[in-house]
């Protein structure tokens, strides 16, 4: 089964044409976009984050959709 799940990792390369020819690039982090397992490592990455942060006094709020995350946060400083 780990090696199903690292080979859907490996071997990805990114094509887009751009005005000087087409460029070729290899992702280095990341799921690959509209993938069947794509949601489910979202879960196991995400959903211990969204655990953790109820006992954080200092998150006003936190949005997750899709596969973007966004939170909030309510300081005295930047710092």
């Amino acid at each position: 089964m780990w090696k199903q799940i690292s080979n859907y990792f490996e071997n990805i390369i990114i094509k887009v044409d751009t005005a000087d020819g087409v460029v070729t690039k290899t992702p280095t982090r990341g799921c690959p976009q509209r993938s069947v397992l794509g949601p489910i490592f979202w879960d196991l990455v995400i959903q211990p984050c969204l655990e953790k942060q109820h006992n954080m006094q200092q998150v006003e709020r936190v949005v997750a959709y899709t596969d973007d995350l966004a939170v909030v946060l309510k300081v005295k400083s930047r710092k």
